[in-house]
């Protein structure tokens, strides 16, 4: 089957709520039972097909009720408000996992989501630093994410190679997830 043409290249921050080391991606069970988590990519270049996506941001919110493979999960999109029609129906089928192998990050994960609730079209502040390995973004009355390296908890030295960043997330309305996810 003959595919679309598309790309979408940039830094991503991402963070959910289990310790580091994230046991669903080893198939494991969540830390605390349900796995939640937030993403967020500025795309610094992207197409699809003729049609350009560079300087948009994506960002979305879940929450599985057990491990990720598991199933069951719901996610709620978030869509930079200066895309154009043209470009947001792009991004949902990019992300949505059309147009692509069903091998993909996309299909993979798209496959353990239940229920995607209405999409929220908004202004996303992103910063990244990757030589600091810092990084956040916020959505003005929705959510609010900060990465920040995880310090040895004996020396607080930043680390020195690969790690998971701790993270600091605030959710307004008195903590409301369930009104995203």
């Amino acid at each position: 089957m003959a595919y679309v043409d598309w790309a979408i290249k940039g830094p991503k921050i991402a963070s959910c709520s289990c310790d580091y080391g994230c046991p669903c991606e080893f198939n494991g069970k969540p830390t605390e039972g349900l796995c939640e988590g937030l993403e967020c990519m500025l795309i610094e270049e992207g197409w699809f097909g003729d049609l350009r996506l560079d300087g948009l941001k994506v960002a979305a919110v879940y929450r599985w009720p057990g491990p990720v493979h598991e199933g069951g999960g719901v996610v709620r999109g978030f869509f930079d408000a200066d895309a154009n029609q043209a470009q947001i129906d792009a991004l949902f089928t990019i992300l949505g996992g059309k147009e692509q192998e069903p091998t993909t990050v996309f299909n993979i994960y798209g496959s353990t989501i239940a229920q995607e609730l209405e999409p929220i079209f908004a202004s996303i502040e992103f910063h990244s630093d990757i030589e600091k390995r810092t990084g956040g973004f916020r959505i003005d009355g929705h959510l609010e994410l900060e990465l920040e390296p995880i310090r040895n908890p004996v020396t607080g030295a930043p680390p020195s190679g690969a790690h998971r960043p701790a993270r600091r997330l605030r959710v307004p309305r008195g903590g409301d997830r369930k009104r995203y996810v």
